[in-house]
């Protein structure tokens, strides 16, 4: 399965956006990496992904706010969100509510990441 998006990889431990990042590269797809909810913002500003995969715990906001305020930004433009934690406890179900199209937890497989981001 090839890419042909952009992807915003955000996550708090850099081993984890970078090589997700570099994976998705891999496969095609446009990707950046960010370490807060910040600097994702910042980045999606001129990036304009296609995807969000995010964490949802971060250290300046949760995925679920991030992921709320990229679609603000985006204006109707649609963008698919998927949720990456390392938190069992966080809710798929929750995650479903507030928009999110797939929830996953670390590690995640290959094969898993490229699903939750295909359209």
């Amino acid at each position: 399965m090839n890419g042909d998006g952009r992807v915003l990889v955000v996550d708090d431990f850099p081993d984890i956006a970078y090589s997700v990042c570099a994976l998705l590269s891999l496969h095609g797809w446009q990707c950046r990496a960010a370490l807060d909810g910040g600097s994702a913002l910042d980045i999606a500003a001129g990036f304009s992904p296609d995807v969000l995969l995010t964490e949802l715990e971060l250290p300046d906001m949760t995925g679920y706010d991030l992921a709320r305020e990229l679609r603000v930004r985006a204006g109707g433009r649609r963008i698919r969100l998927a949720a990456l934690t390392r938190h069992s406890g966080v809710s798929a179900s929750a995650s479903y509510r507030a928009g999110f199209h797939r929830h996953m937890l670390k590690p995640a497989s290959r094969q898993m990441l490229l699903d939750a981001i295909a359209t």
